[in-house]
C-alpha cells in the first residue's frame, strides 16, 4: 500500500485452509521428503548517488529476508516495490495472491494503512480504537506482529464473489513489512492457517550494506493535522485560478476546493504511496465505488481512461460519473494515476457533475504543470 495505497493489489486471489492439526502433519511430511524450499530476497542497495550519511544513527542495514515456502505455493515475480510474490492454488482453478511488501520509512497508524485495503473492498473507514480490537497477534518470525482481516460485503470479483484480505504488519529497522493474502473470501478463509504458519518461517538476516532509509524515504506520519508528506517531497504546480487551498488531511499532501456555478464544488487531492499501490485496475476500480458504480475487469478498464503527459512520464487520466455512496446525488470523478520513480501519485477532482465540468480542464493543466523533486 498504487497500497491496489500496494493492494488497491491489486487483482485479488485465493489461498487453502486445513486444521491446526493438518498443518503440523503437512510440516512433518515436508520435513521428511524435503521438499521445503527456502528463498530469499535481499533489498536492493541504494543508487551509487546515495552518499553515506555522517551520523551512523541515520543509517539502516538493508536485511535479508528468507522464508519456507509451503507445498503447492508457486513463487512469482517480485515486481516494483515487493519483496516477493507468491500464487497459492485453490479449489476450482481459484488462486489466492500472497506478497511480501517493505515499505522503508512508512509510520503510518495501523488505521490508516489498514483503511486503504478497506477501502479496496468498500467498507467504511475505522478509526484507531476499532483497528487496534480487531488486530489478532501473529509471529512473524521470532516478531510478534498484528494481523488484520477484512472482507467485503458485497461481490466484488468478478462480481460475483466476495473479496478477502489479510495484512500482517511488523516494523523493523525504519521499515514496515506487510505480509498480504488476497482473494475470493471463502478461499482465503480457508488458506488463513498456512499463511499464518508462512509468516512464522520469516527470517531476516543483516544487510552487508548501510542504507538510508531515514534520509531517502523520509518517515510518513499520519498522526498530524498538516501533510504526512516532508516539504521535500511537494511538487512544484501551478494552481488553477479560484481554487483555494484547504488543509490536508491523513495521507493528503495538498488539497483544495474548485468552486462550479450556483454552489456546486468539487474537492480536488493530491497523494502518493510507495510502488504500484495494487496496480491500475484495482485503483479505477476503487475510484469509481466512489461514485457507486460497479467495477470493471481487465477487459473493460481502456474504456475510461486517456493518456496523459506528465512531467515526461505516461499517466492515466480517468472520467466516472455516477452517485455519491452518502447524498445518492449525481458525482463526477476525474483523476490522474501518475506512477514517479518508485512511487505512484493521486490526483483527484471529485464532487458535484457541473463544477467538475467546469472545471476538469484547469485540473489536467494543474497535472500536467506538476515538476516532481529529483525528477
Amino acid at each position: 500500500m498504487y497500497m491496489s495505497p500496494e493492494s488497491p493489489s491489486t487483482q485479488p486471489g485465493p489461498l487453502a485452509s486445513i486444521s491446526q492439526g493438518a498443518i503440523a502433519s503437512l510440516l512433518l511430511l515436508l520435513a521428511a521428503c524435503g521438499q521445503n524450499k527456502v528463498s530469499e530476497y535481499q533489498i536492493p542497495k541504494e543508487k551509487a548517488e546515495a552518499k553515506p550519511a555522517a551520523d551512523p544513527h541515520g543509517e539502516v542495514r538493508s536485511p535479508a529476508v528468507k522464508w519456507t515456502l509451503p507445498e503447492g505455493w508457486e513463487e512469482k515475480p517480485a515486481g516494483r516495490m515487493r519483496a516477493a510474490s507468491f500464487a497459492v492454488p485453490g479449489p476450482d482453478g481459484q488462486n489466492a495472491e500472497v506478497a511480501i511488501i517493505p515499505m522503508p520509512g512508512l509510520a503510518a497508524r495501523n488505521a490508516d494503512v489498514v483503511n486503504m485495503w478497506r477501502e479496496q473492498l468498500r467498507l467504511e473507514p475505522l478509526g484507531e480504537e476499532a483497528v487496534a480490537l480487531q488486530a489478532e497477534k501473529v509471529a512473524i518470525g521470532e516478531t510478534e506482529g498484528r494481523l488484520f482481516d477484512m472482507v467485503s460485503k458485497e461481490p466484488i470479483l468478478d462480481q460475483k464473489h466476495p473479496v478477502r484480505i489479510i495484512v500482517a504488519r511488523m516494523d523493523r529497522e525504519g521499515a514496515a513489512w506487510f505480509f498480504k493474502m488476497s482473494g475470493r473470501d471463502e478461499v482465503v478463509t480457508q488458506g488463513k492457517a498456512v499463511f499464518v504458519q508462512f509468516l512464522k518461517s520469516i527470517r531476516f538476516e543483516a544487510g552487508s550494506e548501510a542504507v538510508h532509509l531515514a534520509a531517502n524515504h523520509p518517515p510518513v506520519s499520519t498522526n498530524l493535522k498538516e501533510s504526512p508528506h516532508p516539504a521535500s517531497d511537494k511538487p512544484a504546480w501551478q494552481v488553477p485560478p479560484g481554487w483555494q487551498e484547504q488543509p490536508p488531511t491523513q495521507m493528503l499532501l495538498a488539497k483544495f476546493l474548485a468552486k462550479g456555478q450556483d454552489g456546486t464544488k468539487a474537492e480536488v487531492t493530491v497523494s502518493s504511496f510507495p510502488g504500484e499501490v495494487g496496480g491500475l485496475l484495482a485503483n479505477v476500480n476503487r475510484w469509481r465505488s466512489q461514485v457507486s458504480l460497479a467495477p470493471v475487469d481487465q477487459a473493460e478498464l481502456s474504456k475510461g481512461l486517456m493518456p496523459l503527459d506528465v512531467s515526461g512520464v505516461k499517466a492515466m487520466l480517468v472520467d466516472v460519473t455516477g452517485k455519491d455512496p452518502d447524498s445518492g446525488q449525481k458525482s463526477r470523478l476525474v483523476g490522474a494515476i501518475v506512477p514517479q520513480g518508485e512511487r505512484t501519485w493521486f490526483f483527484k477532482m471529485k464532487g458535484d457533475e457541473p463544477a467538475v465540468e467546469q472545471e476538469k480542464k484547469g485540473f489536467i493543466e494543474f497535472v500536467q504543470s506538476v515538476r516532481f523533486p529529483n525528477g
